[in-house]
């Protein structure tokens, strides 16, 4: 490929939600810290969660004019977002030209289109990270192309050929339940009882709120204490047990504190929390693309991670047999150590995949090629 001794070049394509986002920035601050001579750039949509998603961990990214699929909706916003598509490609195109990038890696969402495209008429080396168990259309797309797919799980419907390498993860460090607490801004002194986390995606759902607070008041959970998140600026408390806390991208204040996980079923929560060990009844979104998030479920119940509870099928009284069934097993959270070791697992895999396309081409150890 002619790239000879020099740096590598890496285009990273990350847009829709957190569950493709997170992962994205989860590997990147993994090669900054293992492998700085490696430039990399951010491109996604221009919906407002994923601008927020970016600027809350401090990367400024390519925006492209895509938001959401051009499949969907009525005829003007489908002609409206093919319109945009294809712009960027243009956009795309463009900028590969000027910053030449050498390998191309996408987590999902519609703005790995133009990235894929780009790269197949260029003939870059570029992967699909596919976060969830059922391939999605662009990683379908992408695989009867012929781009290399890349798993976060041993199991992946939708594609015959992947190379499985989990989900990279976030480092975060497991603290005393004292200082995660009064890290969230609490006035008052830490519960004594046991604490449920409950967590609505990246959409923060409103149903997953109402859920916490109807659990909240069953007799079974009086001592027990809710954390909800939602779109206040400062701690709230709802009821004597339900603490409504400001929406955050940094969970790891909130993980320290759960004794249980309430929360739907994206697949790199599912990840985080089966990597921290902390037991969860897992919601999922019924009408997510493909059933993609109940497949997710199911899996991870296979697992023995934790417990489905199907909305709209089952009753709360299920719900909250099934909490108390979670809790009675006393799980423990694994160490921190533990945390970072299999948290830098997956982001290794990703670029030993990365490596084997480009060894020799470029100098991808910050040694002579």
């Amino acid at each position: 490929m002619g790239f000879q001794n020099k740096k590598l070049k890496l285009a990273i394509g990350a847009g829709g939600t957190g569950g493709h986002i997170i992962p994205a920035l989860a590997f990147a601050n993994w090669l900054r810290g293992n492998h700085p001579e490696v430039e990399f750039k951010f491109f996604c949509g221009a919906r407002n969660i994923e601008k927020e998603i970016y600027s809350a961990h401090s990367i400024e990214p390519e925006v492209l004019p895509i938001e959401g699929s051009p499949m969907w909706g009525n005829l003007f916003q489908r002609t409206s977002r093919l319109w945009r598509m294809i712009i960027s490609f243009g956009i795309v195109r463009n900028y590969f030209k000027k910053w030449k990038p050498d390998v191309v890696i996408t987590f999902g969402g519609y703005v790995s289109l133009p990235l894929l495209h780009v790269s197949f008429r260029a003939k870059i080396p570029a992967f699909v990270h596919e976060q969830n168990v059922i391939a999605g259309k662009v990683t379908k797309l992408a695989y009867k192309a012929g781009f290399e797919v890349l798993s976060g799980w041993e199991k992946l419907e939708g594609v015959k050929e992947y190379r499985y390498v989990g989900i990279p993860l976030r480092r975060f460090q497991c603290l005393p339940r004292w200082e995660a607490w009064h890290k969230l801004n609490m006035k008052d002194h830490p519960p004594s009882g046991p604490i449920v986390l409950s967590l609505g995606g990246s959409l923060f759902s409103e149903k997953m709120r109402t859920l916490a607070l109807k659990l909240a008041s069953r007799e079974s959970f009086k001592k027990w204490f809710f954390l909800v998140l939602g779109d206040v600026a400062h701690p709230n408390k709802l009821k004597e047990n339900v603490y409504l806390l400001p929406k955050t991208w940094e969970v790891g204040n909130l993980y320290s504190l759960a004794d249980i996980v309430i929360s739907r079923a994206g697949a790199s929560t599912l990840a985080e929390l089966s990597y921290w060990n902390i037991p969860a009844i897992v919601v999922p979104w019924l009408e997510a693309a493909d059933g993609h998030q109940l497949a997710n479920a199911k899996l991870f119940e296979e697992k023995g991670y934790g417990r489905i509870w199907l909305e709209g099928e089952e009753n709360i009284k299920s719900l909250e047999n099934k909490i108390l069934d979670l809790h009675s097993r006393r799980l423990k959270k694994k160490t921190t150590n533990t945390m970072a070791d299999l948290a830098d697992r997956s982001s290794e895999l990703v670029w030993e995949s990365l490596k084997r396309e480009l060894k020799g081409d470029v100098d991808i150890d910050g040694e002579q090629a």
